[in-house]
């Protein structure tokens, strides 16, 4: 995935020369990294955009709920919740009818909840 990664403008750890040394030699931090990345933009659909955050999540048919908490956002703190069962999309307990894009400007000041459906 390492040209995938480049392509995207996204360093991946075959692109750092060797040798390299200390903890990131051990692919530790890059290793971290990368699965953070695959939980933010892979399973959320997380994608920064212009006015906010765009969020298309992918929760495994398994799975009957999936949580990425206290995300900082322009300023604004937010936190996805995914549930299988949830019948409506919402931000902070109202419609969420903007989607995908969760715009900074909508958001209030401190915690802000997004509750949406499989």
């Amino acid at each position: 995935m390492g040209a995938e990664e480049l392509a995207e403008g996204l360093p991946a750890a075959e692109s750092y020369p060797r040798p390299i040394t200390g903890i990131t030699g051990g692919g530790y931090v890059w290793t971290a990294g990368r699965a953070l990345r695959a939980l933010s933009f892979g399973l959320f659909g997380l994608s920064p955009v212009e006015d906010g955050l765009e969020v298309e999540p992918h929760l495994p048919s398994a799975w009957e709920r999936m949580t990425l908490a206290h995300l900082p956002l322009r300023g604004h703190t937010l936190t996805i919740e995914v549930r299988a069962g949830a019948k409506l999309d919402t931000l902070n307990g109202r419609p969420w009818v903007a989607k995908p894009v969760v715009e900074a400007s909508a958001l209030a000041s401190g915690e802000n909840r997004l509750v949406l459906p499989r």
